[in-house]
C-alpha cells in the first residue's frame, strides 16, 4: 500500500552519537471508510555494526521509510514486548509513540491505535 508522506504523517530520524542518521520512525494515518481511521507506527534502523564490514549498510531515506511502513502494517496488532525493535531504539521508540498519541488525540479525532500503545506508560515528561 502506498501512503502519501504529508500531514498528518510524523517522521523522525534516529541518529547515532555523532548525529548521523541511522534510522527512521514514522506514524501515518490510514483512512478507512467503514471504521475509525487507523494510526500505524513503524521503524527501521540500518545495520551499523557487524563482524564483517561488508555486512553493514548505510542509511537510505527512501528504503528506511519503506521498511518502517511495512513494519507498521505488520505489527499493528502486536504487544509491545513482542515487537522486534532493536534494544538501542527502545527508548526513542517509546518517546516517539507517546508523542504520536499526544498529537493524534489532542484534537478529539477518533483513531484506532496499534495494540502496543496501551502498554506504554502515560505521557508524563514529554
Amino acid at each position: 500500500m502506498k501512503y502519501p508522506l504529508e500531514k498528518p504523517t510524523i517522521l523522525e530520524y534516529v541518529r547515532d552519537k555523532h548525529r548521523r542518521k541511522i534510522g527512521v520512525m514514522i506514524a501515518i494515518v490510514t483512512f478507512c471508510a467503514d471504521e475509525d481511521d487507523r494510526i500505524i507506527i513503524g521503524w527501521s534502523k540500518c545495520k551499523v555494526r557487524a563482524e564483517k564490514k561488508e555486512d553493514t549498510d548505510t542509511f537510505d531515506r527512501e528504503r528506511g521509510i519503506h521498511i518502517a511502513i511495512q513494519r507498521a502494517e505488520k505489527y499493528f496488532d502486536y504487544y509491545f514486548d513482542t515487537l522486534p525493535i532493536p534494544r538501542s531504539m527502545i527508548l526513542n521508540f517509546e518517546r516517539f509513540v507517546k508523542k504520536c498519541k499526544n498529537y493524534y488525540t489532542k484534537n478529539g479525532s477518533k483513531y484506532t491505535f496499534p495494540t502496543f500503545i496501551e502498554q506504554i506508560s502515560p505521557t508524563e515528561g514529554i
